[in-house]
């Protein structure tokens, strides 16, 4: 019997609480996966454009440095605060007395939390992060930009343009006045 309440306490758990994992347990599986080097296990809870971000050269060498030092690492809750379809769990090395505190950002994708690579990134360096806010305001900034050095590059391309036609105007003039006074002279 008390096999039988292990085996099906797990599920009906998992029935009273949906079947999508909290996003505090997809911060803490994904960072035990990742601190230990398993970095195809860790890609099956960020987003896709994260994905990329873990396979930089970078980031590859930063795991190696940290799944050396971290073999016995084990992930543990510190504090998590939630906004929306973004949350921020702060974790910690339970193994360690003082354990550095690793922000972990998740965003929620149809119905699912995963972890924002780039934002944890961003978040661990110091940067405040509303990843989706931010990125937008990231790109039209830097659209903005752009804009205004397309349009600078294309009025002085216009000027040296305007420049030319206006030399090859004067020359031309000053052909056909040249040629009109060869005329003039040969009929007198």
């Amino acid at each position: 019997m008390k096999k039988l309440t292990y085996f099906l306490l797990p599920i009906v758990v998992m029935l009273f609480t949906g079947c999508q994992p909290k996003y505090e347990n997809v911060a803490t599986t994904f960072t035990n996966l990742y601190m230990h080097g398993n970095v195809d296990e860790a890609q099956k809870y960020v987003t896709e454009e994260s994905k990329e971000a873990m396979n930089n050269g970078l980031a590859n060498l930063l795991l190696i440095l940290l799944s050396k030092d971290n073999e016995d690492f084990q992930a543990k809750i510190l504090s998590h605060e939630q906004n929306g379809d973004v949350a921020t769990v702060n974790i910690i090395d339970a193994n360690k007395k003082d354990s550095e505190v690793f922000p972990i950002v998740l965003v929620k994708k149809d119905g699912k939390w995963l972890v924002d690579f780039i934002a944890t990134n961003k978040e661990a360096e110091g940067e405040s992060v509303a990843p989706q806010e931010n990125l937008l305001d990231e790109v039209a900034d830097k659209a903005e930009e752009v804009k205004d050095e397309i349009k600078d590059e294309a009025d002085q391309q216009i000027d040296k343009a305007k420049a030319k036609v206006e030399k090859v105007e004067n020359e031309v003039k000053q052909g056909v006045k040249k040629i009109e006074d060869k005329v003039e002279k040969a009929k007198n």
